[in-house]
């Protein structure tokens, strides 16, 4: 694969060519592969702090907002997650003003509710839907009903949203660079109120820039940062007794961290990816099992320690679909540098199990006999079709030439994945600290 299809931004051209685009990473005998498609010219530029949302009946993800380093936007973007193209787009109707680290949450499967933000400086508390069922796209500034001061959530940014049937949940978050936040607010996405919730038990403290994920009726805070301190608890909320919970895990806890991601690979696993202190930045992921609450890591260090890293990054965005993983964007720097700088990189992720199964090509460094593949593609039912694209840098083929079809066996689910112990920390220039949050 040559170096100007693959495209390894900020590498040089002799690491470029030894990655050759596909860097495989082992995990006990299990494989994580990323790789940096072939920008596009419609690509959006450097940002972070935007959002990024699956729309699955589109097969697409929209991204939108964030900061450079002049500026808040607003301008609005669609990444085929088929085609692994861009495409800049227009809402019709009051568009949201420029923000970033504001919350959008899917529902209905084709509704984005957007909350919160900051622009210049100052927080915001308002909602705009973008219908995205119309053949244009359209937004909607709804008008809230009860205006009662104590039912509405302060201006916030660096909050976490979910949706739960027909109401957005609203946790935590901070106004402007001084108060921190730990609330719980509900808003009907059907009437347009907004309630304040009563939670039972000791919640999380205050924090910002952490990370809220639901599952089986329990929302799922991580991290996050307060004035004092940066955090790596979790607490569980659920949804029917209204109840906090501490939640003791197994396993290698990640470090303390903010400004991460973190979602739902598949129906029991959760992924938690980059983020930072105040003082450095990280390339590591860490997976929760929900169900046994167990942690265990990827072993992020390359196969052949000649080939590139995974850049570290944070206040970035991260979406799965289909056993896939994209990360856009961010505050990005590499493993030798302390510089942290916009980015408008996307990194797409493989889950899959100890090999590439390739019918009728041999994925490059893959030293096993036809025998063996043959063998070992019986083993999982569960795969995913590739692009042309994406199996032509996979198999070290052209686009051109590569006619068959690849599958990736996905990861299975039924034993824990081996436990790695955390990387350490790393000191880095007290420049960063006003970049980091």
């Amino acid at each position: 694969v040559s170096t100007q299809s693959t495209g390894l931004p900020g590498f040089s051209k002799t690491d470029q060519d030894k990655a050759g685009g596909v860097v495989r990473f082992t995990r006990g005998g299990k494989v994580m592969t990323f790789y940096y498609p072939k920008e596009d010219s419609k690509q959006p530029s450097r940002r972070a702090g935007h959002s990024a949302t699956v729309l699955p009946l589109l097969n697409q993800f929209v991204l939108f907002g964030g900061e450079d380093e002049i500026e808040q936007l607003n301008d609005l973007h669609l990444f085929s997650l088929q085609t692994l193209t861009w495409k800049k787009t227009k809402g019709e109707g009051e568009a949201p003003s420029p923000r970033a680290y504001h919350t959008a949450v899917l529902y209905n499967e084709k509704i984005i509710v957007f909350f919160g933000g900051q622009v210049g400086g100052k927080s915001l508390n308002d909602v705009f839907y973008l219908n995205t069922g119309d053949s244009h796209f359209s937004w909607l500034k709804p008008q809230i009903k009860n205006e009662i001061a104590s039912l509405i959530p302060d201006p916030r940014h660096g909050h976490s949203a979910v949706v739960d049937q027909h109401q957005m949940i609203i946790f935590g978050g901070r106004k402007d660079r001084e108060e921190y936040y730990n609330d719980l607010f509900s808003f009907d996405l059907a009437s347009f109120t907004w309630s304040k919730l009563s939670p039972k038990g000791t919640g999380p403290e205050p924090r910002a820039f952490h990370s809220m994920t639901l599952y089986s009726n329990n929302l799922y805070v991580f991290g996050g940062h307060s004035a004092t301190s940066t955090f790596n608890d979790i607490f569980t909320f659920n949804l029917e007794t209204s109840t906090w919970t501490k939640l003791w895990t197994h396993g290698a806890l990640p470090s303390p961290r903010f400004s991460h991601a973190a979602f739902l690979l598949d129906e029991t696993h959760m992924l938690i990816f980059g983020g930072c202190t105040h003082s450095t930045q990280f390339n590591d992921s860490y997976i929760l099992n929900m169900s046994s609450r167990s942690w265990s890591t990827p072993d992020l260090q390359p196969a052949d320690p000649k080939k590139p890293e995974l850049r570290k990054v944070c206040k970035h965005s991260g979406i799965s679909h289909n056993y896939k993983v994209f990360i856009f964007g961010g505050l990005c720097s590499t493993s030798q540098g302390t510089s942290a700088n916009y980015s408008n990189e996307l990194i797409v992720f493989f889950e899959m199990e100890s090999h590439i199964n390739v019918i009728g090509a041999t994925p490059s460094g893959d030293r096993s006999s036809s025998k063996t593949r043959k063998s070992e593609a019986k083993l999982p039912q569960h795969s995913i079709e590739l692009t042309a694209d994406e199996a032509a840098r996979l198999s070290g083929g052209s686009d051109k030439k590569m006619t068959k079809k690849i599958s990736l066996l996905r990861l299975t689910n039924s034993s824990p994945i081996p436990i790695n112990t955390p990387p350490k920390k790393e000191e880095s220039k007290k420049s960063l600290m006003e970049k980091f949050g």
